[in-house]
């Protein structure tokens, strides 16, 4: 029997934007940004976009999302792409953006509110995946945040200043932050509120590595 019509083909993903310097995904929630070292967290952005597009010789992920965040993420097709665009990242001259959807209202806030969370994070002891809030050994992080909607469960958007592990969701989780989870955030909030982590990357703005124009991207949070 021909075994081959039992293969699962990885799922095409959608390219926001290509040239011979860097692509724009627009990642789904649930698929890791590169894979995992165990054999069976191998599917990601970067084996499915290596079985997409075979004859590009070079592929790298210039930043990563969290597996359950769904939204915009930069791939450089060069040597010279990547090292440029690394250094943006680091250097904090990317302008990001993302919504969410959180679990309860933000207190004090209404629609159109703004405000910024400034609070440090460490990561828990020996659990590599949850950070913490440490005001005497965390990293600095700071995050600025806008109400889109106030509700029971209002849509914030968020601009991070740092990039740290989860730090949109630990800011908006803790008492001294918005005191209010992500929906769906099961580390950080309660189990059980949502399929998926209703959090998207929805913005995009940095130079091009090669022509220096400003490049923009813009995703619609699919909640």
């Amino acid at each position: 029997a021909d075994s081959s019509a039992e293969l699962v083909l990885p799922l095409a993903l959608s390219i926001v934007y290509q040239d011979e310097y860097l692509i724009v995904i627009d990642k789904p929630a649930g698929l890791l940004s590169v894979p995992g070292r165990r054999y069976f967290s191998q599917d990601s952005v970067m084996s499915r976009l290596r079985y997409q597009l075979p004859n590009c010789s070079f592929l790298e992920a210039v930043h990563r999302l969290d597996q359950a965040t769904s939204g915009l993420i930069v791939i450089a097709t060069c040597e010279k792409a990547n090292r440029n665009l690394s250094r943006k990242f680091a250097e904090r001259k990317v302008s990001k953006r993302y919504e969410a959807i959180l679990s309860r209202p933000v207190v004090g806030f209404e629609s159109g509110s703004v405000g910024t969370i400034d609070l440090p994070i460490l990561k828990q002891g020996e659990n590599k995946m949850r950070q913490v809030v440490d005001i005497e050994r965390g990293k600095p992080s700071k995050t600025r945040f806008k109400v889109l909607v106030a509700s029971s469960r209002p849509k914030v958007e968020f601009v991070p200043h740092t990039g740290r592990t989860h730090q949109i969701r630990v800011h908006a989780a803790h008492v001294e932050g918005l005191n209010a989870p992500i929906l769906g955030d099961e580390l950080y909030g309660k189990k059980g509120q949502e399929g998926r982590l209703l959090l998207h990357a929805t913005r995009l703005k940095f130079l091009h590595p090669h022509t220096k124009r400003v490049l923009r991207f813009s995703s619609t949070a699919p909640f």
